[in-house]
Parts: C-alpha cells; sequence; structure tokens
C-alpha cells in the first residue's frame, strides 16, 4: 500500500464508492466518510451505459451485468404516436451493452468490492468544515464529536449540494431549471412493452421516460411535474396511456424532487478535486449523472495513484482538462434535447413534431439521441496525454488516411483519447484498472529489427511503474520465454485492433487509449511516459 498520500472522499454514492475501489486496487487507501447511516433504499439513477460499466474494469463489470438487466433500443414517442426508433448497441468497440439497475444496487456492489478488499465506509460521518494551503487540506469531521484532521487530497463526492464544493469555493454555472420531476417504481402485469427499449414521450409540455428494469414487467418511470398525487397507481395510468398502455400498475415506490441544472467549469481547485453529483447535475432523463460520475472517478483514480508513486502533482490538472471537457457537452445537449421536447406553445410542438418526423432530419436527430444515450462524448482530444505516432510522426484530431492497406488498417484502429473495448474477451479481460496495459503486436510483415522494438519496449514498458505489457506474435521464435506473451496464430487478436502492421497500443488505467504507435516507436513513447510523470500536457 502507498503511504505518500492521504485521500479523503466525501460522499459515499457511486462516485465515491467508485473512486475508493480504483484507488484501492493500486495499493491506496483512502478514507470516505457520509453523513448517512448506510446505504439507502432509495434507487437514484438506473441507466448505465457500457463505457461506465467498462471502466469499473472488466471483472466488475461482468459481476455488475449478472445484476443489471440489458438495453438494446430506444424510441421517441409524441400522442402515443411512435416518431422514430433508435439502436443503443451499434458503438465501434462497445462490449457491453447499456443495462438498467438501481443505483442503490450499484452501491451495494461497490461497497460489497471494498468490504472484500478491507475497506469500510465511516457513516454517519459529515465533513462539516474544510480549508486548504500549498501543503494541505485541512477538515472537520462531525460523527459523535467533531474532530479535526489534514489529508493531502480531499474529493469531493457529495451530491449536488455539495459542502466541499461551497466551502472550497468552486464557481458553479446554472444553466437551467427543470423543476419538480416525479419518479416511481412500477411494475405491470398485462402491458405488452418491450423489455429491451428505453422509450421517451413528449406530450403537452411534458416528458416522460419509461426504463425496463427486468423482463417481468418492472419499470423505472420519470417525469417532469409540479402536481397530482405520484403514489397512486391512477396518476401513473394516466403518464402510460401515452405510451399505448391501458393498466393501473402497481406503484412500488415514489417520490417527487426538484434540482437545479448547474455545473462546475473547474473540476481542481488546488488540493480538492470534484466529481459526480458534486460537479454537475443533469436532467434526469438523460441519463447523464451516475455514468459520469463513474467515468470521473476512473479517470481521477490512476492520476492520483500516480502521484502518489512520484509523478508530478500537474498531473492531476488534466483531470479537469478532461473531464470537464466531457461534462458540458454532455450538458449542452441534454439541456438542448430538454428544451425541444417540453415545448408549452403548441404551435411550436406541432413544428417541432413535424421537423422531428421528416425524414430529412430523422437520421441526425436519432443519431443525436443514440450517440447521448450511449455515451458517445466519452473520448479525449489526441494530444496532450494522449498521443498516436504514425512512422515517427505525430497524428492529430485532423487527419488524412493514406492510400495504403496497413496504413488505413492504423487509422481504423482505436485512436488516442478514446475508450478501449473490442468484441473479445481475451482482450478486454487483459485491460485492469490497476494498470497501463500494453499490447505490443508484431504485425504481418515480420523483420528482425522489428522483433528487436518490440522486445526492447516490452523489457522498457514492464519496468516502469503501474505498467505491464504483451507481446502478440502468430510466430513463438524469440519470444516464448516471455511472461506476457500470447500466440496469436492467423492474428485474430492482431485484427481486433486493425494491428496488420508492427504497432504498439497504450490503454490507461481509466481505459482509454493514452499512446499508440506503428511501427512501435519506443524513443516517441519514452518522451510520452517522462511527460506523463512530469504532468507535461502540451
Amino acid at each position: 500500500m502507498s503511504e505518500s498520500l492521504k485521500i479523503l472522499i466525501v460522499g459515499a454514492g457511486p462516485a465515491g464508492l467508485s473512486l475508493a475501489m480504483h484507488l484501492k486496487h493500486m495499493g491506496i487507501d483512502a478514507k470516505v466518510i457520509d453523513q448517512k447511516s448506510g446505504l439507502t433504499e432509495q434507487s437514484g439513477g438506473v441507466f448505465l451505459q457500457g463505457q461506465s460499466l467498462i471502466s469499473l474494469g472488466y471483472s466488475m463489470a461482468e459481476n455488475i451485468s449478472k445484476h443489471a438487466h440489458p438495453i438494446t433500443s430506444g424510441a421517441l414517442l409524441t400522442k402515443s404516436k411512435k416518431l422514430f426508433s433508435f439502436d443503443l448497441t451499434e458503438l465501434p468497440g462497445q462490449f457491453f451493452a447499456p443495462m438498467t439497475i438501481s443505483q442503490n444496487k450499484l452501491e451495494a456492489e461497490l461497497l460489497s468490492e471494498l468490504e472484500r478488499q478491507g475497506l469500510s465506509v465511516f457513516w454517519n460521518h459529515e465533513l462539516t468544515e474544510i480549508s486548504q494551503d500549498e501543503d494541505k487540506v485541512s477538515v472537520v469531521i462531525k460523527n459523535q464529536q467533531s474532530e479535526a484532521d489534514e489529508f493531502d487530497y480531499v474529493i469531493g463526492a457529495d451530491g449536488s449540494e455539495s459542502t466541499v464544493r461551497q466551502q472550497t469555493g468552486f464557481e458553479v454555472v446554472q444553466t437551467g431549471d427543470p423543476g419538480e420531476w416525479v419518479s416511481a417504481n412500477i411494475k405491470l402485469q398485462t402491458a405488452n412493452l418491450d423489455s429491451s427499449k428505453v422509450q421517451i414521450s413528449m406530450h403537452d409540455g411534458q416528458l416522460t421516460g419509461l426504463f425496463p428494469m427486468d423482463a417481468r414487467g418492472r419499470f423505472r418511470i420519470v417525469r417532469n411535474s409540479n402536481s397530482g398525487n405520484h403514489s397512486k397507481a391512477d396518476y401513473w395510468a394516466k403518464a402510460l396511456s401515452e405510451f399505448g398502455v391501458v393498466e393501473f400498475p402497481e406503484v412500488i415506490s415514489s417520490y417527487r424532487y426538484t434540482f437545479e441544472e448547474k455545473h462546475s467549469p473547474e473540476l481542481r481547485q488546488d488540493r480538492v478535486l470534484l466529481i459526480g453529483d458534486a460537479a454537475h447535475t443533469h436532467s434526469p432523463i438523460g441519463g447523464q449523472g451516475m455514468n459520469l460520475g463513474l467515468l470521473e472517478s476512473a479517470n481521477l483514480a490512476w492520476k492520483l495513484a500516480m502521484v502518489a508513486n512520484g509523478a508530478d502533482d500537474d498531473l492531476l490538472d488534466t483531470y479537469s482538462e478532461e473531464r470537464s471537457r466531457v461534462a458540458i457537452a454532455s450538458f449542452s445537449k441534454a439541456n438542448m434535447a430538454f428544451r425541444i421536447v417540453v415545448a408549452k406553445n403548441s404551435i411550436v410542438r406541432k413544428l417541432r413534431d413535424i421537423f422531428l418526423s421528416s425524414s430529412k432530419v430523422l437520421a441526425p436527430v436519432r443519431d443525436f439521441l443514440a450517440a447521448s444515450l450511449r455515451g458517445e462524448d466519452e473520448r479525449y482530444p489526441a494530444g496532450g496525454i494522449n498521443r498516436e505516432f504514425f512512422d515517427s510522426v505525430q497524428v492529430d484530431d485532423h487527419r488524412e488516411l493514406p492510400e495504403n492497406r496497413d496504413v488505413d488498417n492504423f487509422f481504423k484502429g482505436i485512436s488516442a483519447g478514446a475508450q478501449f473495448s473490442v468484441h473479445n474477451d481475451r482482450l478486454n479481460s487483459l485491460v485492469d484498472d490497476k494498470f497501463f496495459t500494453a499490447f505490443l503486436f508484431d504485425g504481418r510483415n515480420k523483420t528482425e529489427d522489428g522483433k528487436q522494438r518490440l522486445l526492447q519496449t516490452y523489457e522498457y514498458l514492464n519496468a516502469q511503474l503501474m505498467t505491464r505489457a504483451y507481446i502478440f506474435s502468430e510466430r513463438e521464435e524469440g519470444f516464448s520465454n516471455l511472461e506476457n506473451f500470447i500466440l496469436d496464430p492467423n492474428m485474430y487478436l492482431h485484427n481486433q485492433l486493425y494491428a496488420s502492421m508492427e504497432s504498439v497500443y497504450i490503454v490507461r488505467p481509466d481505459n482509454h487509449i493514452g499512446f499508440r504507435s506503428a511501427p512501435v516507436d519506443l524513443p516517441a513513447l519514452e518522451q510520452w511516459w517522462d511527460d506523463l510523470l512530469s504532468g507535461e500536457t502540451e
């Protein structure tokens, strides 16, 4: 266990628990506190994007998927008429489909993993004061009595009314106020509804979302509303009629809540950082809140672990740079979609429905909704700490594809900054939230120089902290004595990443590609690694 950093995580929701889990996997015992007395029965968010699931690590994702319900498609309706459907699985490289799982079930799985690793949450502990200087963060934590303590870093994962955010003075931008919402967990007996489809209805200025929770008639239904008795079956029967359902549902639980759309443009102030709802709150229809928090925890964890192992503190700046960009893009899309959908003017609504039904705009609108629910904003720009090289030339986001089969194949592969996931159990299972995982491929046109490059790079990478490298070849000669050699007859694993030529892919612990090159470019890789350790992002 690293003793070099003392970290406090305030809040034991999905973001805080997953951050603690990642850190624990990397040998860091963070202290997690929450003012609640334990895990809540209130289910919170339910929609889990494939990218978010993968960010928890392949083995954890497999475990959680056993408790979740897969979603393969979505539909937008108005006045019980379906405007269009869209697919939620056709994301290149995505291994796990989107799923629904109650937030409290997800939290229970994360907490169980922490407890298996010997880490407990300090319940009934409330952060009441926080301040920082150049060397430390000072806090006061109230349990049965108030106690002062000091930490190297404090992470605010304490929800939309975050004490950490408010007392530290993070800027907050408020973009809108969707008002009051109601939500219920219901069970239907006779309705013939597709249990693999998310449905969203627009009607009279109201937005209603219907999320299947299993194949046995259980659904989560959410709508913006400030009137009516949401605990009664007839209230939800009226809402369900928008989906062509004629039935009085069994209302298992329901609640009303109010929130503001807001976000913090910067997620770091020196030794204090924000994740999850403490950093941003969204309309519940977009299903973004829980997902963004999980992805942020994966991003932040490995950077804190690198700092704990000697990397420069400036590396933490990239957390705010990468994640605020994704969150703000997601925020803008969700806000725009919400405004369009809940338009109250009848003329505007009619024009909207005509517009959405037009064959000229159907595809882009459908693709927009599908991309938002799949989480396709979940990529970082090439450059900075995400670099790729072709023939020793650094490639940025603006490139022209050369007319050559092998070169073209390289550019079909997963680019630097994108999330790694392929439709192959073997490769996915090698990626771990404890390590940078390097895949070294020798390609079709093998040379002795290429073999030596692979061997030198393999040796270099396996000597670095938090790094594990593998060599893939269709031949055993020269590699069979290596601990992490994988024989790849017929180059099947090569082809998963379009590695028809000698190349290297390095997957960050948060499942994003940090570096790739073709052929293997050890000097460029060494420079990238040195820049990571020094916090150099240019």
